[in-house]
């Protein structure tokens, strides 16, 4: 966020709750494609309260100007559909000295579970949690800003990742996307992985970060999942976490390797800016190098279950 963050959260604060007052304000992990900062404000009854300011990156503001009201209206949508969506409560205004909004949403007490101490339990959650989502009801969602098809395009770009059979990936997805035939559309959150996912405890309490949310086909969740819980926990917490998907959504996976691929193509290209989120979870374990090992046998693997 911008210099001077007490002074805007003061004056916006003003506009949504008139005679409030900001108490204290902590930055907070937001990832790559947000800056956030939580803030305790005291009401005009006097009453503590905490909410979260959230301001899309700047990279998204070139992608779409109104990043900021984007998000907050996809959330209204979801938050009426989808449980633990964090409530949007006030969009704050752009101006000629700052073009940038942001916007409250609800603070949500929960955190990012990075070293599960039960990884069994911790697969089978994040399944679960990620079929119900794929089982939304899209009333709500249908006049909503979320995107009414799948936005993901190939990166035209040259190969950069010889190693990681780069090539070849991009040539297996592509053969197969031109093949897709249209499906039921769904729910999908658009970045699903362990980082965008809170815990109180041994309880998962919210999914966060919808911006890339859309309508379209679940298996692509699935597979960023994986390949996300693959260089978090290893394979057979991989190939557990699939296993309990099928289980909760009764879904047919036969075309799942071919997703595994299109999960793959950005991480080889953009390797370095992935394992930035590792490094901000404490995972400095979760490196560029045992990164790009985790990518090479699932592609070795995938490959083979494909010819």
């Amino acid at each position: 966020m911008s210099t001077g963050i007490r002074e805007r959260l003061e004056r916006a604060l003003t506009a949504y709750e008139p005679g409030a007052q900001v108490v204290e304000v902590l930055p907070m992990h937001g990832g790559l494609s947000a800056t956030t900062h939580a803030f305790v404000y005291r009401s005009p009854s006097a009453d503590l309260r905490k909410m979260v300011a959230r301001q899309p990156a700047a990279w998204r503001f070139r992608d779409n100007s109104a990043a900021a009201s984007t998000e907050f209206h996809t959330l209204h949508a979801l938050a009426r559909t989808v449980s633990g969506v964090p409530i949007p409560r006030f969009l704050d205004v752009a101006t000629e000295s700052d073009p940038q909004p942001f916007f409250f949403i609800d603070f949500v007490d929960g955190e990012v579970q990075a070293q599960p101490s039960d990884v069994n339990a911790y697969v089978r959650d994040i399944a679960a949690t990620l079929a119900t989502i794929h089982e939304s009801n899209l009333d709500e969602i249908r006049c909503s800003p979320i995107p009414k098809s799948d936005p993901w395009k190939l990166p035209q770009s040259p190969v950069t990742r010889p190693d990681l059979d780069e090539a070849r990936v991009r040539q297996v997805w592509e053969d197969y996307s031109r093949t897709i035939s249209p499906t039921q559309a769904m729910l999908c959150h658009g970045d699903y992985w362990p980082g965008n996912i809170l815990w109180q405890g041994q309880d998962l309490v919210s999914v966060i970060d919808w911006e890339h949310a859309y309508l379209g086909d679940g298996l692509a969740d699935l597979a960023t999942c994986r390949l996300e819980i693959l260089w978090m926990c290893g394979s057979d917490a991989m190939e557990r976490f699939t296993n309990e998907y099928a289980r909760a959504s009764d879904r047919n996976l036969e075309a799942l390797p071919h997703w595994d691929m299109r999960a793959c193509i950005k991480p080889i290209m953009y390797l370095d800016f992935y394992a930035k989120s590792y490094d901000q979870l404490g995972r400095s374990d979760v490196n560029v190098t045992s990164m790009a090992a985790g990518l090479r046998s699932h592609i070795a693997a995938t490959l083979k279950s494909i010819r």
